[in-house]
């Protein structure tokens, strides 16, 4: 996630005293400091960076702060261990165990230096050696390849560059299975995971495709939907100059949901059993935002908006506010169930 500099080993505690322009000297690194962080450091600029008040930002500009570390352990001890009488009831629970494992006094720093290197999107803990072992085993790479491209990446990431460079390695020697992870690694890291770096792709995405023939059955599209939904939530922040995720999603559902908008040609040779998003031809011509604003503060409920598939028909507002008030007779109660978990069906995306 980010090599701290200066002394961590003084975060959390009080005794930082010192004038302020001792401190600013003391965190200010040197050229060759700055340069080593660099390079072993795994800064998640397009993730984590992304997030103006993530820790790692003021951590990796120079500042510290401090955090007190709240626990409750000793109050636990000062009730003591349960009456006799109580005790089957708090073994019953499955809680018991708590009653011993009581760490009177937690490690601050060791917490801490780990809470700042949390993801919050990917609920992991960034390391600089994390992607090593993941890489060597899924893409057949050695340690120090693994290593200089990460040391390239800082850590936790690797360039799209690099993925083709060694999947067309990879098909030279007829190594089928490295080949097909790296190209799809390659492939959701420039569409459904696509970041803010337009170089980089996590390496834990990896990890999706350790059993080749199961990631078939994951839900991938409410992953891109949920990935969207992320960016979409970050780019309403009045300070995001970017935005990324999986755009031809959010394309294809205005095109679906608002024919009138947008430029683009539909494709004589489409079929049905196609996904929806290949109804349309993109060209270099793009809207003008202004204009789009406009068309939108235009709308009114006299143009409904269709529907995805013409087989449902379109509610009037009379029907839909019954239908609101009288749910009940409207849930659907014969379900199919999955043959798999997170199966879906061909063509959903």
């Amino acid at each position: 996630m980010v090599r701290t500099r200066g002394n961590l080993s003084r975060r959390g505690s009080h005794d930082a005293l010192e004038s302020s322009a001792q401190g600013a000297a003391r965190r200010r690194p040197t050229t060759l400091a700055r340069r080593r962080g660099q390079q072993e450091a795994a800064v998640v600029q397009d993730d984590v960076f992304e997030h103006e008040d993530h820790v790692a930002r003021i951590i990796w500009d120079g500042q510290d702060r401090v955090v007190k570390v709240v626990s409750h352990i000793k109050k636990v001890k000062k009730l003591g261990t349960p009456h006799p009488s109580v005790l089957p009831f708090v073994v019953a629970s499955g809680l018991s165990p708590l009653c011993d494992i009581l760490y009177e006094y937690p490690d601050i720093g060791l917490i801490l230096g780990f809470v700042e290197r949390w993801h919050p999107k990917t609920n992991t803990f960034h390391l600089p050696i994390d992607s090593i072992e993941i890489l060597m085993t899924l893409l057949g790479v050695d340690r120090a390849m693994v290593s200089n491209e990460l040391n390239q990446s800082r850590g936790g990431q690797v360039r799209l560059s690099w993925l083709r460079e060694l999947y067309d390695s990879c098909c030279d020697n007829e190594l089928w299975e490295f080949a097909a992870r790296a190209y799809l690694l390659h492939l959701v890291g420039c569409t459904i995971f696509a970041n803010k770096s337009a170089t980089y792709v996590r390496t834990h995405y990896l990890e999706l495709f350790r059993d080749l023939p199961t990631c078939r059955r994951y839900a991938w599209g409410v992953v891109a939907l949920v990935y969207l939904y992320e960016q979409l939530r970050d780019a309403n922040f009045a300070n995001t100059k970017q935005l990324a995720g999986y755009l031809p999603l959010l394309q294809a559902w205005i095109y679906e949901h608002f024919p009138a908008l947008g430029r683009k040609q539909l494709r004589d040779t489409y079929v049905e059993t196609e996904p929806h998003a290949r109804h349309y031809v993109t060209g270099r011509a793009t809207s003008a935002t202004a204009d789009v604003r406009v068309q939108l503060d235009a709308l009114t409920y006299d143009e409904p908006i269709p529907l995805m598939s013409s087989s449902l028909l379109m509610l009037d507002f009379v029907t839909i506010d019954d239908r609101w008030r009288d749910y009940n007779q409207f849930v659907v109660v014969q379900v199919v169930p999955a043959p798999v978990p997170f199966s879906c069906l061909d063509g959903y995306l």
